[in-house]
This record gives C-alpha cells, sequence and structure tokens, in this order.
C-alpha cells in the first residue's frame, strides 16, 4: 500500500512539472507578430517624441536665459545705483533717478512676461517628459529584444499597461511649436540638423543663443566641400527612417490597419477610409 502511494505521489509530481513546463511554454507562444507590430510602432513614436522634447529643451533654456539674465543684470544695477547716488553730481541725479526708473521698469516688464508665457515651467515640463518618453521607448525595446520565450508571459497585459502609459504621457507631455516641428520634418528629409547650416549651431547652446528660434544667418556656400559624402548620409537616413513610426504630428497621417484572423493566421489590411497626409 505504501509503495502504490510513493507512486501514485511521484506520478503527481511528474504531472504538475509537465503542466508548469507547458504552461512556460504556451506563454512564449503567446506572442503574435501584430502584438510585436504596435509595441514597435509605440516605441518608434517615443522615441520620436523624445528627440522633439530634447530640442524643445534647448529652445526653452535659451528663451529662459534670455528672460532671467537680463533682469539679473537690470536688478543689480539699480540696486548698485540707489546705493551710488549720493556719489554722483547733483546735476546728474535727476538722469539717474529716471535711468533707475527705466531699468526697474523694463526689469518688471521681461519677469512679467516670462511668468505670463510659463517659459520655466514650459522647460521643466519639457524635460520631465522627454525622460518619461526615454524610459518607455526604452522598456519597449528591452522587451522585444528578448527571445519570446524570454519575455513577459502576458502581452495581452503588457500592451494594455503600454497604452496606458502612452496615453498618460501624451496628456503630460508640452506642445511643441511650429519650429520644432519644422526642425524634425528637417531632420526626417535630409539626416541633418539645420543648425549646421547657420553661423550659431549646436555648440552655442552651452555659451550663447538666440531667443525665439531664430537661428542666425546662413553659412557661406564655399564651407560645404564634402556634398557627395552628404548625398550619401541623406540616402542612409532616409532609408532608416521609413522603417520608423511617425508621430501624427508631423502631418504624415497613415490609414488605420486593420488585423483579421483567416484560418488561424493573421492578414494586414489597410482601413479603406483613408486619410490624406497633410
Amino acid at each position: 500500500m505504501s509503495d502504490y502511494t510513493i507512486d501514485e505521489h511521484l506520478t503527481d509530481e511528474h504531472a504538475n512539472l509537465t503542466t508548469i513546463n507547458n504552461n512556460g511554454d504556451s506563454g512564449s507562444s503567446l506572442w503574435k507578430p501584430e502584438q510585436e507590430d504596435i509595441l514597435k510602432k509605440w516605441a518608434d513614436k517615443a522615441l520620436c517624441y523624445k528627440t522633439m522634447h530634447t530640442k524643445s529643451i534647448k529652445k526653452y533654456w535659451c528663451l529662459n536665459a534670455w528672460f532671467n539674465i537680463p533682469v539679473i543684470i537690470l536688478s543689480t544695477l539699480t540696486g548698485t545705483g540707489n546705493f551710488a547716488q549720493g556719489s554722483f553730481n547733483e546735476s546728474y541725479a535727476s538722469t539717474l533717478i529716471l535711468l533707475i526708473g527705466a531699468a526697474n521698469l523694463l526689469s518688471a516688464i521681461l519677469g512679467t512676461i516670462s511668468q505670463y508665457i510659463n517659459v520655466a515651467g514650459t522647460l521643466e515640463g519639457h524635460r520631465f517628459a522627454n525622460i518619461s518618453w526615454d524610459k518607455y521607448a526604452r522598456g519597449i525595446q528591452v522587451e522585444l529584444g528578448k527571445v519570446r520565450s524570454d519575455r513577459v508571459k502576458d502581452p495581452v497585459m503588457y500592451i494594455k499597461k503600454c497604452q496606458e502609459e502612452f496615453d498618460r504621457l501624451i496628456e503630460i507631455s508640452p506642445h511643441f511649436s511650429n519650429d520644432v516641428i519644422e526642425w524634425f520634418t528637417k531632420l526626417i528629409n535630409t539626416g541633418e540638423f539645420i543648425e549646421h547650416k547657420q553661423l550659431f549651431g549646436v555648440c552655442c547652446y552651452e555659451w550663447f543663443c538666440l531667443p525665439c528660434g531664430f537661428r542666425g544667418c546662413k553659412k557661406s556656400n564655399c564651407c560645404n566641400t564634402d556634398n557627395d559624402l552628404k548625398e550619401n548620409k541623406k540616402k542612409v537616413f532616409k532609408s532608416i527612417w521609413n522603417e520608423i513610426e511617425l508621430p501624427e504630428i508631423l502631418g504624415r497621417i497613415k490609414p488605420t490597419t486593420i488585423v483579421r484572423e483567416d484560418n488561424g493566421s493573421y492578414v494586414n489590411e489597410d482601413n479603406k477610409y483613408r486619410i490624406s497626409n497633410v
């Protein structure tokens, strides 16, 4: 009787291990190509948003500097002028008072405008969105970079979680200005940063920049001696961008894809209700 009980127990353990192994194997088979395609598109769009937020950070950092640095300088000068009024000749006293008053007025105007358009808040919003989109894209890239057997066992819940996070990031992300969208479109079409053709390039971000998206005068054409290299770079860059799903904010709207299951195989079909590109 005891031998029979031991054999029965071993048989049950073997059945449980078989069930666990089957469940582990079935987890990898739950992943389908259309699910990977959805995640790939979201990761591509997240990288595009991350790139545009990075550009917006540089723009609003520059704009914030142009608002705050003059206020700091004017406040310092007016404070020094108030203490030094007694050392000036009485004939210059009225002029000095007018200059100090004008500097205080200009400083107040700059500070009020900066608070009204919320330059510092927008800068912080783009910085936070840049980090969040980068983390979101990197998480999907890591998951898709694994073999199917090593991924999460429930792709449906994972996609739902990614969709909720994508919607949340869209809601909290600041809007992009037209010059940032123009810059990113130029990057897609040519593979070059617009600033590379300007006198004030990307390096000016650390030392000097022009406000309101102004990029300065264009460089002379005599500096462009590697046209063949640039053309090859454009071709390679465009071939890469053709594989990337671009966000709709760029105006490149694609028709909705419908996935139908036919005899166990999935077929992608374009929606007949097409939307023309803007």
